[in-house]
């Protein structure tokens, strides 16, 4: 019966959740697309005084874990927005 349980671990650590490949840091999301760390903060700053509770069309996603940023890797909008 153990080794079923490892087994089945063992599979669980080997394939990681689909959402922990999508979302990513600030930094690493900065890093990745070429943009300043400010640059995304901007922007969120942006968002949050003109009221939306989301990224502006054009901007990257983002969403908030506790008091986590985090960005959506694969969100290609970036390259439309300056």
């Amino acid at each position: 019966m153990r080794s079923r349980k490892r087994e089945a671990l063992s599979g669980y650590m080997e394939q990681p959740h689909e959402t922990t490949r999508q979302w990513v840091t600030e930094r690493v999301y900065a890093h990745t697309y070429g943009l300043s760390e400010q640059t995304l903060r901007n922007w969120r700053h942006k968002d949050l005084k003109s009221g939306r509770m989301e990224a502006e069309p054009g901007k990257p996603q983002y969403r908030r874990f506790g008091r986590s940023i985090r960005y959506r890797l694969d969100d290609l909008q970036v390259g439309t927005a300056a």
